[in-house]
């Protein structure tokens, strides 16, 4: 390794190399992880660092070196007392926590101990080794698989000691020459399947009460002692597994009770292919053997004088290869022997439902397994069948019914029979009659009859109601639908092709809570038919739901907004999906005016209204007539303010004290009230009768003042009255001339006076005449 940082090193066999096993070779490579590797038989050092801050373990374990020198005498947990320190380099770095043994499996042999052995139990073993792993439920347990175990005779091959944890240890082999090939000890809730076990000592060997074991689909063979030996075993389960060629029994059982014996080969072993022996009466009872193969020198041999051991299960027993020598027969043919087996030994145990084959007598039998009779089918069907004959099945062939003449015949091999295509789309839908056949070596035949029912045909569907594009609103719609199919099934619908189905046996309602559930707008109703074999068909129908009146929103004028002469604009926002018409009213009358645009109102209408509050009501409606209506008050005003002046009096003189006035101003919508000086242009506002404003006063030269006073209303209606003063601010002492011009201008005034008086006097008339026609 050089240049390089923060890598891992795991889980790898380093083994035999020429030089290192992981050299780092330059300073520059740092904070690398090496651990849980084995280093075996590297030739200079398993491993050389020169780099900086690399580590040889992680917080749990290192790795295995066998040149370490240190023991696990302490803890026992499968880690090293004593660093291992023989690492070389310039980092002088070390393994803080070396393994003791192999994570990686090398072919030694397995121990685990759930009772004294820190490291070797369990939980400790699936930690620290690769070829272990679960978690010890009966859902997941420890698994030990695919390893190739030879101990070339130095220790057992696996040995389990005191445990009740669930284990399964699967597709190894095992070979120890001179050791025991499985040892349990105390051992409970294990399997061991599919596993060589071969030339050791004893193959399977069970003791000390360990019990519900299951050993299944094992070659358990050339040993050179049993294959099997339990000696005070319970309760397990032996299935499925091949025992032979072993020097002294196949199976040995004593001391042992309830273990069940069944479809191993038991064959070729020098002693006995099963052996049971009692050293205490009563303990070698409840086992059972039952569909087993034998096939040896002496196949059995029974010491339990209590006879509690069976050698069937009351209905099969095993295969004896000296059966029929020894005078067995069959002559039902229905595989069972006409007389027991007789086991050897002190008991003289029998089988009494030996397996016996002595000749073929009996036709083949021949059953339908699937599918069942009147079953319907669209494609061409896939039979099971069952087929026996206990010697041999000669040939099978099936043939079909047209309803006049039977095919041709077509043959088949197994258990699994697909009706040809071409046979099946050559009969008419209905019933279908298939004749299964089947023969033996010796000409026995049988044959078993299927009747089912061919529908290629989907249902018909027709919607009668509702039609395309048919408007409802909160009610759901009935439909009508015509369904036709010889077969049918069930019928159902959905609402815009989502779930759920609701199921219908004749026409009806939309269900009411699915249609409130469904948004306004378009709904699409899909209806679906299937028949009894599954064929489907579906048919959909738009409808238009409108549940809800328009909405609508005024947006000008605004409430008790004012108007003149001239007809308000209207702004407002009518929205529905299916918006039909848009009007308004004026005052609840029964004039609708129509519109489709944001408009005015009603130039000739509006002219026509009396003054004052106006109600103008929006409706809109749609396509089901869900009529919806707003309104807004207005008023309408087009008469000025009316202005009538008290005080001060035409020609009425003022020295520099200001005058005070007196108006009488009536309107009521009335806005502003003011007045201004000899037609100036400053306003000066007034809200209740005053004194004319003194710095104005004062400015005034002496001589006639016109005062004009001004009212205006909410819509903007202005209205004026003047009147003329004088202002004279001299002595006493004037000439004669002065009141000469005094008594010339007075008169002019007056006269001015009497005009406006008069024009004053027609216009309140005239205002007074059309507030008496307001109020008609």
């Amino acid at each position: 390794m050089e240049n390089v940082s923060f890598n891992t090193i795991w889980g790898n066999l380093i083994k035999n190399n020429q030089q290192y096993g992981v050299f780092i070779e330059t300073s520059s490579s740092i904070n690398n992880l090496i651990y849980q590797n084995s280093f075996i038989g590297n030739a200079i050092s398993h491993g050389n660092d020169n780099g900086v801050g690399n580590n040889w373990n992680n917080p749990i374990m290192g790795n295995y070196w066998d040149n370490y020198s240190g023991s696990d005498s302490s803890l026992y947990d499968g880690i090293g007392d004593s660093a291992h320190s023989n690492i070389k380099g310039t980092a002088s770095n070390q393994d803080n926590l070396p393994l003791v043994l192999s994570p990686i499996h090398v072919g030694d042999g397995l121990v685990i101990d759930d009772g004294r052995n820190i490291a070797a139990n369990w939980s400790r073993t699936q930690e620290l080794n690769f070829w272990c792993y679960g978690s010890g439920t009966y859902s997941d347990p420890y698994v030990i698989e695919d390893l190739n175990i030879d101990t070339k005779g130095s220790v057992d091959g696996i040995m389990i000691l005191r445990t009740n944890i669930y284990f399964l240890v699967k597709n190894n082999n095992i070979t120890t020459s001179s050791k025991v090939g499985v040892l349990l000890y105390d051992v409970h809730n294990g399997t061991f399947f599919n596993n060589n076990i071969l030339n050791n000592n004893y193959g399977v060997y069970s003791t000390w009460d360990s019990s519900n074991l299951t050993i299944e689909g094992n070659l358990i063979s050339y040993n050179t002692k049993d294959g099997i030996y339990f000696f005070t075993n319970n309760d397990s389960l032996v299935i499925n597994n091949t025992i032979i060629e072993n020097s002294q029994s196949g199976i040995y059982i004593a001391e042992s009770t309830n273990n069940n014996i069944t479809m191993n080969i038991i064959a070729n072993n020098t002693d006995y292919g099963v052996y049971l022996e009692n050293f205490t009466a009563d303990s070698t009872i409840g086992n059972t053997f039952y569909n087993n193969v034998f096939n040896n020198t002496q196949n059995a041999r029974d010491d339990i004088t209590s006879f509690d051991n069976a050698w069937d299960n009351g209905t099969i027993g095993n295969y004896w290869d000296d059966y029929i020598s020894g005078g067995g027969y069959d002559l039902n043919d229905d595989g069972i022997g006409d007389i027991p087996y007789t086991i050897f030994g002190s008991t003289n145990a029998e089988d009494s439902k030996p397996l016996c084959d002595d000749g073929d007598d009996i036709a083949p039998k021949i059953d339908m397994i699937s599918p069942s009779n009147n079953t319907f089918h669209s494609d061409p069907p896939t039979f099971l069948i069952s087929v026996y004959d206990y010697y041999s099945i000669n040939t099978t062939w099936y043939s079909a019914y047209n309803g006049t003449s039977w095919s041709q015949n077509n043959t088949f091999t197994g258990n699994s029979v697909p009706i040809n295509p071409t046979l099946w789309n050559a009969l008419n839908d209905g019933i279908v009659l298939i004749k299964f056949s089947v023969n033996d070596s010796v000409g026995h035949y049988n044959s078993s009859y299927a009747i089912i029912m061919k529908d290629t045909i989907i249902p018909l569907i027709k919607i009668v109601s509702p039609s395309y594009n048919q408007f409802y609103g909160v009610s759901p719609p009935n439909f009508t639908v015509e369904l036709s199919d010889v077969n049918l099934n069930k019928t159902w619908y959905v609402l815009n092709s989502v779930a759920p189905r609701y199921y219908f046996t004749q026409n009806s309602t939309i269900n009411n809570t699915a249609w409130l559930n469904v948004i306004d707008g378009a709904v699409n109703i899909s209806f679906y038919a299937n028949d009894l074999i599954g064929n489907i068909n579906s048919l959909s129908v738009i409808v238009r739901k409108d549940s809800s009146a328009p909405s609508i929103e005024i947006i000008t004028p605004s409430n008790n907004q004012f108007f003149g002469s001239i007809a308000p604009n209207f702004t407002v926002e009518i929205s529905d999906i299916y918006l039909n018409k848009t009007w308004y009213a004026i005052n609840s009358g029964a004039t609708k005016y129509f519109f489709t645009q944001n408009d005015t109102i009603d130039d000739i209408t509006w002219q026509n209204l009396a003054e004052g509050t106006v109600n103008i009501s929006f409706y809109g409606n749609d396509s089901l007539n869900h009529v919806n209506s707003m309104y807004i008050l207005i008023i309408k005003d087009t008469i000025a303010p009316n202005v009538d002046i008290i005080s001060p009096l035409s020609e009425q003189v003022f020295n520099s004290i200001p005058p005070s006035f007196n108006v009488e101003i009536s309107d009521p919508n009335l806005d502003k009230m003011w007045y201004i000086v000899n037609n100036g242009s400053i306003k000066y506002f007034f809200t209740q009768n005053d004194t004319i404003d003194n710095s104005a006063w004062q400015n005034l030269p002496n001589g006639a003042v016109n005062l004009t006073f001004y009212a205006n209303d909410l819509v903007g209606n202005e209205f004026a009255v003047s009147v003329t003063i004088f202002k004279d601010t001299s002595t006493p002492q004037e000439s004669w001339l002065f009141w000469v011009i005094r008594a010339i201008i007075a008169g002019v005034i007056s006269a001015i006076t009497g005009i406006i008086i008069k024009m004053i006097y027609s216009r309140r008339k005239k205002k007074k005449e059309l507030r008496e026609k307001s109020s008609v």
